[in-house]
């Protein structure tokens, strides 16, 4: 008899990384041996993509003041303590809501996204169901860690460095690492770079250095920005710095410390909203810059070394596990920021000229890494076995 499996996501309006990531997991499990049905709070791309591929999807919304803003519950804006008990309150008879939904659908088993949708199931680790949690994030609070590890009975991790910090509080024995897998299509549908940039309207004859960050303070959008001032105000080289994956609600969108950056650039820094096809993003530039303060296993820069795009980035999280040379990765912290901001200008401009003398610049080495790791890897048979041997 096939097992029933709910896998829990936070609905978001755009179909980000780790929409792609859940969807890519519905479409995983074998059918075979799991009934797999998809719960989220809305309408979404996700839910739809999700319907379309023929997976029964439920819906229960948010309390008003629990509703997710930036991937957090917004439910603290009321800093009194009579805000603070009707957010608890409602936090619990939400979880309560979740519970109740589960048990008379008789599933037996939950995957959880993230630890804000465990969250909500706490009660439900005193019934028979089993309780994935899916950490792609990286968590630091050793409270946090411990409670994600007494709710579960199972963490799946995609990163050797996520696993380590269950390690350093002795949590690890229910910590497994799976290396999630990327949309194979980014690298399949291939444009010329002319076409590309000709779809986003795009300077033609100039070297561009591209981020995948928005306007995100974790992704260091700041950052990428006074880089690009740096860069433009110490270095020769006639090049523009380009800043995708913009959403309206990215917490540094309306940052008037940013924008008066941004008007020093002399309008050789280009934004770029969203766009469903992303591979447009990737082969309009010439080099990849990843300036994350915190990351999981960053699939935007999975996709870009699968290209054979050559690559710069903050060695955050589990990025080093993703770019072998170690020339390529920069030691972030804030407190040394003008240090890094220089650091890169400097790699920056050393990969642009290998660019502008038709140097061969893809590392080849991490180009092979990656589709070993999260195109060609066994990913469906892992998820699979894994979910069998908790029953």
């Amino acid at each position: 008899m096939s097992k029933k499996v709910l896998v829990y996501a936070i609905s978001k309006d755009k179909f980000s990384g780790s929409q792609k990531m859940i969807l890519n997991l519905l479409k995983t499990l074998d059918n075979k041996y799991f009934d797999v049905e998809l719960l989220v709070q809305s309408k979404s791309p996700l839910s739809k993509k999700a319907e379309e591929f023929g997976v029964k999807t439920n819906f229960i919304s948010f309390p008003e003041n629990l509703k997710v803003h930036n991937e957090s519950y917004d439910g603290f804006r009321d800093k009194s303590i009579l805000g603070k008990i009707i957010f608890f309150i409602t936090f619990l008879c939400y979880s309560f809501k979740i519970s109740k939904f589960v048990l008379k659908n008789n599933y037996d088993l939950i995957w959880c996204e993230n630890p804000r949708a465990l969250l909500s199931c706490t009660f439900l680790r005193f019934f028979r169901v089993k309780i994935i949690n899916n950490m792609w994030s990286i968590q630091k609070s050793k409270l946090l860690l411990i409670y994600i590890y007494l709710l579960s009975n199972l963490i799946i991790v995609e990163t050797n460095y996520q696993k380590q910090l269950f390690k350093k509080i002795k949590l690890e024995k229910t910590v497994e690492v799976i290396y999630t897998q990327i949309d194979d299509s980014v690298i399949k549908k291939q444009y010329n770079k002319s076409k590309a940039r000709s779809l986003v309207n795009l300077p033609q004859d100039n070297l561009i250095i591209g981020n995948l960050c928005g306007f995100r303070y974790m992704k260091g959008a700041d950052l990428f920005v006074e880089i690009a001032l740096n860069y433009i105000n110490n270095y020769d080289i006639d090049c523009y710095f380009l800043i995708g994956g913009c959403n309206k609600t990215d917490n540094l969108r309306n940052s008037k410390y940013i924008l008066n950056k941004i008007d020093k650039i002399n309008n050789r820094f280009i934004i770029l909203d969203w766009i469903n096809d992303i591979n447009v993003f990737y082969q309009s530039i010439d080099l990849f810059v990843s300036t994350s303060r915190s990351e999981g296993l960053p699939g935007a820069i999975r996709e870009a070394a699968c290209l054979g795009l050559p690559i710069l980035a903050t060695n955050v999280g589990g990025t080093k596990e993703v770019i072998g040379n170690k020339s390529r990765l920069i030691e972030f912290n804030d407190n040394s920021k003008e240090d890094v901001i220089n650091k890169f200008s400097s790699k920056i401009n050393e990969q642009l000229i290998k660019i502008k003398n038709q140097n061969e610049n893809i590392d080849k080495k991490t180009k092979k890494n990656c589709h070993d790791k999260f195109i060609d890897n066994d990913y469906n048979k892992k998820i699979n076995n894994t979910l069998k041997n908790l029953f």
